[in-house]
């Protein structure tokens, strides 16, 4: 992550569009379709709480580059340093929000800016807001809502942990993560921590599976709402019974399948390519499942995105996605690191392509509340 001159915003690179990358197909270098992916980047405005303000003229605002495949919290010293001048003491820990959403460090920041911010351009169609402008707290540390978060290594230990499961679920064991020299480890958290590509790369391909030996892909499907999203973990394949790769429209009928339906299969296959029997997943779940998990995921349990401002609208009214589970199966629109992917991309191509750095695919899109 970088700071920046409010011009430079005038000045990012885009993203190529799915077209131009033909996705599975490919006209370009898979390494190009990698880098290219890893080089996305949220331009935000930092500004500091209005309340905090100890000084007869607000302080300007802090512009950073940051990487999506970053954490906040790494950028944490320097902002708060931006603003410490005009700041009262830290008390306890800073910490920042969006509209009054405080800010899961522990997700990287493409993740929360397509889960809380992108997302909108599925819902409403509306543009997506940037610079991304969020305000940093010096006081106030919403416990109850968020993760602490008290220096760079408390960042990096959950780093590993999330790595560590995701290769748990990809190879059974942790082994190819325990066999990492201390070099290799250093070199695969300061390429993330630094935003260098081929440092980390040459780390990261070790970890990497090929689709005969995947045992199941490391997935999380979030859901488009941002003052209440759920995230759903489950163990999926690579492939189905029959031996044809999963789609994304598989999976998200696999995962969701009382609210999703996949359009590209005929109804006469869908429940034989895209679903394993209850006995089945759960043997597999006891042998592969990590005995840790991430803070707030459970493999195949709805958890939520706890949001502890007054400001927000009635939690107790229904989403305008919620559906009953007599309501018609509505097609799921998604978004993967910024993008919008086709339906019929295989899910170990999405997830070979379009993981960030901590190997779990996140899956954002127009997912229906549970009614509780």
């Amino acid at each position: 992550m970088q700071p920046m001159n409010p011009i430079q915003l005038q000045a990012l690179p885009k993203v190529p569009s799915v077209a131009q990358w033909g996705f599975e197909g490919a006209t370009v270098n898979d390494d190009i379709i990698k880098r290219t992916i890893w080089e996305g980047a949220i331009p935000i405005e930092f500004n500091l709480n209005k309340d905090e303000i100890t000084t007869m003229t607000p302080p300007l605002p802090f512009y950073a580059l940051a990487s999506r495949n970053s954490y906040i919290t790494i950028l944490s010293n320097t902002v708060k340093d931006h603003f410490s001048n005009a700041a009262p003491a830290v008390v306890d820990e800073i910490w920042f929000d969006y509209k009054g959403i405080p800010l899961k460090w522990h997700y990287p920041v493409g993740v929360l800016y397509d889960l809380l911010v992108g997302g909108s351009l599925l819902s409403s169609g509306k543009k997506t807001e940037l610079p991304w402008p969020l305000t940093i707290h010096f006081q106030g540390f919403p416990a109850n809502a968020i993760l602490r978060c008290p220096n760079e290594e408390t960042i990096r230990q959950h780093y590993n942990n999330v790595l560590k499961e995701a290769n748990h679920i990809k190879h059974g064991d942790n082994n190819k993560v325990n066999r990492l020299s201390l070099q290799d480890s250093n070199d695969l958290w300061d390429g993330l921590r630094l935003s260098e590509y081929d440092r980390f790369n040459n780390v990261n391909r070790q970890l990497q599976a090929t689709i005969e030996n995947i045992k199941f892909i490391p997935l999380r499907v979030c859901q488009l709402n941002q003052f209440n999203p759920t995230i759903l973990q489950d163990l999926v394949a690579p492939k189905d019974d029959q031996g044809k790769d999963l789609t994304l429209a598989d999976v998200l009928s696999q995962i969701l399948p009382d609210l999703f339906q996949n359009q590209n299969a005929s109804s006469s296959s869908s429940s034989s390519t895209t679903t394993t029997t209850t006995s089945t997943k759960e043997k597999e779940k006891e042998k592969y499942s990590p005995n840790t998990q991430s803070p707030s995921i459970t493999s195949n349990i709805i958890t939520t995105y706890i949001d502890s401002s007054d400001s927000t609208p009635n939690r107790n009214e229904p989403s305008p996605n919620t559906l009953s589970s007599s309501s018609k199966k509505i097609t799921p629109q998604v978004i993967i690191q910024g993008i919008q992917p086709p339906l019929e991309t295989t899910i170990f191509w999405l997830s070979e392509f379009l993981s960030p750095a901590d190997n779990f695919l996140y899956i954002i899109g127009n997912i229906p509340q549970p009614r509780q």
